[in-house]
This record gives structure tokens, sequence and C-alpha cells, in this order.
């Protein structure tokens, strides 16, 4: 069994105490990238940034 994926991620402008709210976007919306990525295959790709949108350069 080789390494899990290990990739980074962007959960966008997300309304939080940290941005006064002042984002249109939830913070379970900012999360979805995050639980998607978690939860790849451990043959999944690895090294990657990625958002919502998909794969994001570096």
């Amino acid at each position: 069994m080789g390494a899990p994926a290990l990739n980074s991620a962007s959960p966008g402008h997300v309304a939080t105490d940290l941005t006064h709210h002042g984002s249109p976007r939830t913070a379970a919306e900012g999360a979805r990238i995050i639980v998607r990525l978690t939860t790849l295959a451990a043959d999944a790709p690895s090294g990657g940034y990625f958002s919502d949108a998909g794969a994001q350069p570096w």
C-alpha cells in the first residue's frame, strides 16, 4: 500500500469571526473541498492545490 494522498486546499473567503462575516460563503461551503480531499482514495493524485473549482496553480 502506498502513502496516502497529500494535497492542499483553499476554502475561499469564508464568513467567520476572523473575516467579520464579510463573505456570503458559509463555513460549511468552505469545508466541502477539505472533506472531498480527505476522502480521496489512497492512490489518488498527491501534491496538488485545490479549490471548489478544481486544481489551482501553485
